[in-house]
């Protein structure tokens, strides 16, 4: 059992820090190790959000940012989080009006962090990055270029101290004279250029492309969005925090409409903290000493962010997740990644890419009840020759001891370790956790 000890619960409860909680065996816990992605596959009433989210939040001792569309997330960690640090709930379809947590409710200006050309650029490429997803070539092509469209009206919209409701009316009208403008008398030539090759297209491909941006907007259509009104998101603040948290909070029945936002929202925050990480990693990793023998001084300490993606394939769909499960653990993300099985993941991306995305990721966790074909050979496949360490059924390559665990159960697949059946931690299970759902 000696492989087994990188994954147990350390004694010391310092070790524990910025390490997931997997599940348990007997009385023993078993961790991840720091940073390291976790993938969760689990159908609906699997406890994916009682074992798994819930508890990763309650115990995270750094920033988080929680995409979810159900509401006993909010509900079972918003009073201990709130403990811990600021709370702001990202709503922008309204539907957290009038509840208790109204006055937690933020807009999030998308050209806040819009400070240069290269970021609207990205912010282009983000809001327009859901549309490239799941769909055939040809809509790639037409988000594609939409994004590019995206990023001088953007831009424009900065330096001119246009709200983003003024620049999703640009787009509408396909009105560039006035955007035309503010870039000249910035005389940004990078910004210009990019600006003309959409301008100057032949006009059936301009409508399309300007068709495909408008849809991707599509959200700023409702009157009552929660976008320009104050409070604002401030995540130069929350980056900077020792545990503040960001809910985004997706409605139901319009998770699609509001899919380019959060997914931009996502997007931006990972981009804002590798920034921050990335650097204190490059000063820490710097050898090279002043005269007086000192280190050299870090303009902004690391952020350990939680980055949990509850219906990941829903809310806020990354194109490139499988970069990010590879590269966050190295810049201080700690990224938890809820699918409901590998279709849905495959609808995304595509097979291959699916399934590298699951590589990438150190640990897997199957939760019971999974009826995917594509998820139980997958499975199969990967578990021919294994022996599931703690079970007396040894060999699990086959769909029923899988599809057929007790609910409360998971299968976890650690790395090279062998896999291992492990009971979900909740507020059923775990007396700290009990105590942190009820904190008030």
């Amino acid at each position: 059992m000696n492989d087994w000890a990188i994954i147990l619960d350390p004694d010391d409860p310092g070790d524990r820090r910025f390490r997931v909680g997997l599940g348990t065996y007997g009385d023993t816990v078993y961790r991840a190790e720091r940073f390291r992605p976790v993938l969760v596959f689990g159908p609906q009433r699997s406890y994916k959000t009682s074992g798994i989210a819930v508890p990763t939040i309650l115990e995270w001792e750094g920033p988080a940012v929680i995409t979810s569309v159900r509401r006993d997330v909010l509900d079972e960690t918003f009073a201990w989080r709130d403990s811990m640090g600021r709370v702001a709930i990202f709503d922008p379809s309204g539907a957290l009006k009038g509840t208790r947590y109204e006055a937690y409710r933020y807009s999030w200006d998308c050209l806040d962090q819009c400070r240069s050309w290269d970021d609207c650029v990205r912010l282009g490429q983000a809001l327009t990055e859901a549309g490239r997803l799941g769909g055939v070539t040809d809509e790639r092509f037409w988000h594609a270029l939409a994004g590019q469209l995206l990023a001088p009206f953007l831009f424009a919209g900065t330096l001119g101290n246009r709200t983003m409701g003024e620049v999703v009316d640009w787009i509408r009208r396909q009105e560039e004279a006035d955007a035309r403008s503010i870039l000249e008398i910035e005389a940004n030539e990078r910004a210009l250029a990019s600006a003309e090759n959409t301008w100057k297209r032949h006009e059936k491909v301009r409508d399309s492309v300007y068709t495909t941006a408008s849809s991707a907007l599509r959200v700023f259509d409702y009157m009552d969005l929660s976008v320009d009104q104050p409070p604002f998101l401030d995540l130069d603040s929350f980056i900077g925090s020792q545990a503040d948290t960001l809910y985004i909070c997706a409605p139901p029945d319009e998770q699609e409409e509001f899919r380019p936002l959060f997914t931009g929202l996502v997007r931006t925050v990972i981009r804002c903290v590798y920034a921050v990480n990335v650097n204190a990693i490059d000063a820490k990793n710097d050898q090279i000493k002043g005269e007086d023998g000192s280190q050299p001084t870090v303009s902004r300490a690391p952020c350990p962010l939680l980055l949990l993606l509850d219906e990941a394939g829903n809310i806020a769909p990354l194109e490139n997740l499988g970069t990010l499960a590879t590269t966050a653990a190295g810049t201080g993300i700690q990224l938890v990644t809820i699918f409901h099985d590998l279709s849905q993941m495959e609808g995304l991306y595509d097979r291959y890419i699916a399934q590298s995305i699951v590589s990438n990721h150190s640990a897997t966790i199957v939760l019971p009840g999974i009826r995917d074909q594509a998820t139980l050979s997958y499975l199969e496949a990967l578990l021919t020759g294994e022996r599931v360490a703690n079970t007396r059924e040894g060999a699990w390559n086959t769909p029923r001891p899988i599809r057929g665990m007790k609910r409360g159960d998971a299968l976890m697949l650690y790395e090279n370790l062998r896999p291992i059946v492990l009971a979900l931690r909740s507020k059923f299970t775990s007396t700290e956790i009990a105590d942190r759902v009820r904190y008030r």
